[in-house]
């Protein structure tokens, strides 16, 4: 039996194309009175942010997607908005895709504010992170739009890291190659230093500091 060691590469399995460098909406909902687009105008890092459809007077615009977290979990998002101060608002909506430029929402920004980064505490379930810029009768000011980037979610390391166990599973990694081991529904994803070809069952112990899962 041939012994090697191999790295994980931690990838959050709840949100999808949460950075945008697919270059479109992939995974994500759109609409309201226009649809958000990917664009390359204004972003926080990388090549991509998603902002908002252009609208009107009394009109709104979002986006959203739903999340399952088997655990307790870190949202992580940027944020700008180019507005009508006190008017015109680019919210976020927690589980609630109902709520208006006035209610129901769970935290809004207004006027000329560059990129912020928030972060909010998820419980286990399941949920839909609901953004929304929506205009006041009258009066456009600045850019009259908002954008978001780089949405992701980290589970809990304490809950993660109480995981480490040994994992069966069977892998072939000819020149080296990726696998996937599933446990409790998780998802994780290697890439092995070296090769294992021998079509044996191997048990490998887990550990994880937050961020990175290593198998030996």
């Amino acid at each position: 039996e041939k012994s090697f060691s191999a790295e994980i590469e931690w990838s959050d399995p709840t949100i999808t194309n949460g950075d945008f460098e697919t270059g479109d909406l992939s995974g994500w909902n759109t609409g309201g009175n226009a649809n958000w687009f990917a664009q390359i105008t204004t972003v926080k890092e990388g090549t991509y942010a998603a902002e908002g459809g252009n609208i009107g007077d009394s009109q709104n615009t979002w986006i959203n997607q739903s999340v399952t977290l088997g655990q307790d979990g870190t949202l992580t998002f940027s944020w700008r908005v180019s507005s009508e101060a006190s008017w015109d608002y680019l919210l976020f909506c927690n589980n609630n895709s109902a709520c208006t430029r006035t209610g129901g929402y769970t935290d809004r920004i207004d006027g000329t504010v560059d990129w912020q980064v928030k972060t909010y505490t998820l419980t286990p379930g399941t949920r839909t992170l609901h953004w929304l810029y929506a205009k006041d009768s009258s009066v456009s000011s600045g850019s009259d739009i908002g954008w978001i980037d780089n949405v992701t979610i980290v589970l809990s390391s304490t809950a993660a890291a109480s995981k480490n166990t040994s994992l069966p599973f069977a892998l072939s990694t000819v020149n080296g190659g990726e696998f996937l081991i599933i446990n409790d529904s998780n998802f994780y994803r290697a890439n092995s230093s070296s090769d294992v070809n021998d079509g044996s069952w191997h048990h490998l112990a887990a550990t994880f500091n937050g961020s990175e899962m290593r198998l030996y």
